[in-house]
C-alpha cells in the first residue's frame, strides 16, 4: 500500500513520494505513468524535466529524460530542504538559508 509523505504538481503531472518505494508519477487525470526508484526522501522539487533532492549530505538531480542521477557534495551540513527558483539554489539549514547561483 502506498504511504505518501509528500506530493507536488508540475506541468500537469502529480508526483507522489513514498519514502519506502519511491516517487510515483501520475498525469492530471490520475492515471499512473511510472515510478522513480529514489527512496528515503522527505521532499523534492521537479524543475525543467529533472527531480532535485538532497540525501546524505548530497544535492542530487535525477533527469526524467535520460533516467540518470548525478550528485554533488553539499558544502553546508544539516540541509533540511532545497528549492530552485530563478537560476538560484536555496538550501534551508538549521542556521538559516544558503543561496547559490546555478548559472
Amino acid at each position: 500500500a502506498l504511504q505518501p509523505n509528500f506530493m507536488m504538481e508540475y506541468n500537469n503531472r502529480v508526483y507522489v513520494n513514498d519514502k519506502e518505494s519511491g516517487i510515483y508519477i501520475f498525469d492530471h487525470f490520475a492515471t499512473y505513468l511510472k515510478k522513480i526508484p529514489i527512496t528515503g526522501l522527505d521532499q523534492f522539487q521537479v524543475h525543467n524535466e529533472s527531480i532535485y533532492y538532497s540525501k546524505e549530505e548530497k544535492f542530487c538531480q535525477y533527469d526524467l529524460r535520460s533516467f540518470k542521477t548525478s550528485c554533488r557534495e553539499i558544502e553546508k551540513e544539516g540541509v533540511q530542504s532545497l528549492r530552485i527558483e530563478n537560476d538560484k539554489l536555496f538550501f534551508k539549514t538549521g542556521e538559516g538559508v544558503v543561496v547559490y547561483k546555478t548559472k
